[in-house]
């Protein structure tokens, strides 16, 4: 199992290569997104009073339709981050939003985006959802396909705003898109890359962070 969840890793698109069959087209689009959904648990930093206690895991809810069949049981749950375990939780209610700490938004909840924007205010909570627009829109990252492989959007503005720092490895990684001004109050913009770089294995390595050691090995 870990050697399949270090393969996927390194086949989601942020390792350069020639092939253009590699990457995430190999494996399930769900198992790529559960991949993707560990390293950001691991490189991301909460406030510490995002937890009661330094062994309270970090919980990872899926909110609405769960389109990961099992991929988040079998890669994600009982993962480390640094010391703290994370766990895997369904939601079926926008107010259970602010009791995790990572929430996957599905794509069928777009149209409750508003709703799912304000349950999060006030609460360090990662946003992640695979909608179009998504990022754009006010939440954290967005999931989108380019050439077949997965890739992630980061609105940086709106995970400072929920307190949360990005891992300036996994800022390189990504796109980076401004907030819409129509979703949000105006602030200082975001600059936008033009396309999501490539990277070395070492990409995901040797960043720390509050909750993790991201060189730790898969």
């Amino acid at each position: 199992m870990l050697k399949k969840i270090a393969t996927i890793v390194l086949a989601l698109g942020l390792i350069a290569s020639d092939d253009p069959a590699a990457g995430s087209a190999a494996y399930g689009e769900y198992e790529v997104k559960a991949a993707f959904l560990l390293n950001f648990a691991r490189l991301v930093q909460w406030p510490a009073n995002a937890f009661h206690d330094s062994e309270e895991p970090i919980l990872l809810g899926v909110l609405g339709q769960d389109p990961f069949e099992g991929a988040l049981q079998s890669l994600v749950e009982g993962r480390k981050a640094g010391p703290r375990t994370i766990r895997v939780k369904r939601i079926s209610h926008v107010r259970e939003i602010a009791t995790c700490h990572i929430v996957f938004v599905s794509a069928a909840e777009a149209a409750s985006l508003a709703d799912i924007l304000a349950a999060a205010r006030g609460a360090s909570v990662l946003l992640v959802g695979d909608a179009q627009d998504f990022a754009r829109k006010g939440g954290s990252i967005n999931f989108y396909s380019d050439e077949g492989r997965v890739r992630f959007a980061i609105n940086r503005r709106a995970a400072e705003d929920a307190g949360l720092k990005i891992s300036s490895r996994m800022l390189r990684l990504a796109k980076l898109v401004p907030e819409d001004s129509s979703a949000a109050p105006a602030s200082t913009s975001v600059s936008v890359a033009d396309t999501a770089p490539e990277a070395d294995p070492a990409a995901w390595e040797d960043e720390p962070a509050a909750t993790s050691r991201a060189g730790q090995e898969l």
